[in-house]
């Protein structure tokens, strides 16, 4: 049983790790898009590397979606854990990163007034237009899941597949009627970056034996052709994210790295265990983390531009690790902490009155 845990668990870990992985590199390699020789490189790479998005959304979408709602106390548990394990992290880290762009990016003096009104307008809007911006969806979609889980936990197979069809149908209406002016009116619940979440939990209904994988690796494939062919002739809108074609595209890497990918050794399993526990916060800081390593290693024309983005992802990714460990070890492992303590009394008194209740009603019962 264990041994099959631990399986499961390399599994998804690695497509986390995949993605944070794409994650760096994409950001890594947009600034040197105009010094690649032939367009089509950036191409190539840039549909593979965006399915980092979706992939993960789909991992966040497969476990949160297996919510148990017949616990007791399930809800409040759930919306707890996740306002210590990530809302916490991901407020600490925005902290650190408007410090950052204050004083060496934008310039404004470091002061705890303008510390506080930036930081609370970033929080609110600003960014949302930055690499945090997943975070947004991420977070609409965790608030709404303990609700969807008794959709998705009773849906059979058949099911799964219309809907998911549902979806497909959604985005490419959203997405491809703009290739010729045409926008509709109606807004399609079941399109955008929501496709992936659900798709995390329906893809375990809909694809069941290697048959169907390797169909969706086919899929995936001719999708991937189609949208490098979109991007060369210059026709492609919402081609990274929410056109058929990536949605596509993105359950063949998720096939390809669940099915067909095979981690040997105990080594490599916990470099992946270890590099999946800090994934997130490794997201969180790496774009500061870019910048550092901008300064330390700048491009220079002498240099292979292949090898140079390789070294590059490897000093970010390092840099990044050492930086989410003590981050997530000091600042963010004390505030969870004492957000813990001042629970447990709250807590506590929330338990002492059910008892009474149920005391008071046992009693009442009896009486009558």
């Amino acid at each position: 049983m264990n041994n099959k845990k631990n399986k499961s668990d390399i599994k998804y870990e690695t497509v986390r790790v995949v993605a944070m992985l794409f994650v760096i590199t994409i950001h890594q390699l947009d600034p040197l898009r105009l010094k690649l020789q032939n367009p089509i490189t950036y191409n190539i790479f840039s549909l593979i590397l965006l399915t980092c998005n979706g992939m993960f959304f789909m991992l966040s979408g497969k476990f949160a979606l297996q919510f148990n709602y017949e616990k007791e106390g399930c809800y409040k548990k759930y919306y707890f854990n996740k306002f210590v394990g990530l809302i916490i992290p991901v407020l600490v880290y925005m902290a650190i990163k408007i410090v950052y762009l204050m004083k060496y990016v934008i310039f404004i003096p470091i002061t705890f007034k303008s510390v506080l009104k930036t930081y609370i307008k970033s929080v609110i809007e600003g960014y949302a237009q930055t690499e945090y911006w997943f975070i947004y969806y991420l977070i609409a979609n965790l608030i709404v899941a303990p609700f969807l889980a008794r959709i998705f936990k009773n849906i059979n197979k058949k099911e799964s597949y219309l809907f998911f069809g549902i979806c497909l149908i959604s985005n490419a209406l959203m997405v491809y009627p703009k290739l010729i002016g045409i926008n509709f009116a109606v807004p399609f619940y079941l399109a955008g970056m929501n496709v992936y979440f659900f798709m995390g939990s329906l893809y375990d209904k809909m694809i069941t034996n290697k048959k169907e994988k390797v169909i969706v690796i086919i899929l995936g494939i001719i999708s991937y052709g189609i949208a490098v062919f979109q991007l060369q002739i210059g026709k492609a809108i919402n081609i990274y994210d929410l056109a058929p074609t990536a949605i596509l595209t993105v359950a063949m890497m998720y096939t390809c790295i669940t099915s067909f990918i095979k981690i040997r050794g105990n080594t490599i399993s916990k470099i992946i265990l270890f590099l999946g526990k800090h994934s997130f916060s490794i997201y969180l800081i790496h774009m500061i983390m870019l910048d550092f390593a901008t300064y330390i290693f700048p491009y220079n024309e002498n240099i292979p531009i292949a090898f140079y983005i390789v070294v590059k992802v490897v000093m970010i990714l390092l840099l990044s690790l050492v930086a989410a460990i003590i981050i997530d070890n000091t600042i963010v492992k004390i505030l969870q902490k004492i957000i813990i303590k001042i629970n447990e009394p709250i807590e506590s008194k929330i338990n002492d009155l059910k008892k009474k209740n149920r005391k008071l009603i046992g009693e009442t019962i009896r009486n009558d």
